[in-house]
């Protein structure tokens, strides 16, 4: 959220929907320029680890799990950025 100085709001929910457990990170920062997005997607050591993860996940459920980054700037006049990590909870196999 950096560097927004003050009023940063940050917000952490969890939920089970249709066999996955979804964690919500939402923030009010200033957001992602456009670039810096690519590069958090790409670039980032955090993120890479969390992909390949994901990765191995995927290899043992038939439902996928999935990282999703959203620049609230893109599709609202709200500033700040959404994660949210989707992990299969049952394999139904």
């Amino acid at each position: 959220m950096a560097p927004k100085k003050q009023n940063g709001e940050l917000e952490i929910s969890f939920k089970l929907s249709d066999d996955y457990i979804i964690c919500k990170i939402e923030d009010n920062g200033l957001g992602l320029k456009k670039d810096a997005l690519n590069i958090v997607s790409n670039e980032n050591s955090a993120m890479h680890i969390i992909k390949e993860r994901l990765e191995v996940i995927n290899t043992f459920h038939n439902k996928k799990g999935k990282l999703t980054i959203i620049n609230k700037s893109d599709t609202s006049t709200d500033t700040g950025v959404i994660v949210e990590l989707c992990l299969p909870f049952r394999d139904n196999t």
